[in-house]
């Protein structure tokens, strides 16, 4: 299976605003020649913005995925929900990740100082 690595897990932005920089890794597994598609979506998205928001990660390739934080007020955790699941060689859109099977999703806290 292949999986997904996301480094940093976490980031603290000042309430000013400002931008976040994550990598999205394609690790090997069992079907290390299969790319992913991906969709990141922030859980207040008044506040936050992800560039791409979808794409394609190739095997064992990764994507960098930015981050925007409008100015606003601190203190409430939010998250930025990273899906992925395998996809064929002919999928183009990757929006359509959502009608695959998702192999994982994982919550990155963003956080405000």
């Amino acid at each position: 299976m292949t999986s997904l690595n996301v480094k940093p897990y976490d980031w603290t932005f000042p309430h000013q605003g400002g931008i976040a920089h994550f990598t999205l890794t394609s690790t090997m597994g069992f079907n290390i020649n299969k790319r992913m598609g991906f969709k990141a979506t922030p859980s207040n998205p008044g506040l936050y913005k992800a560039k791409p928001e979808n794409g394609f990660i190739e095997p064992n390739g990764k994507v960098e995925v930015i981050v925007t934080r409008a100015v606003g007020p601190a203190g409430k955790n939010d998250e930025l929900v990273v899906a992925w699941a395998e996809v064929e060689p002919g999928v183009t859109d990757a929006r359509l990740i959502t009608n695959s099977p998702v192999l994982a999703e994982v919550g990155l806290v963003l956080k405000t100082a």
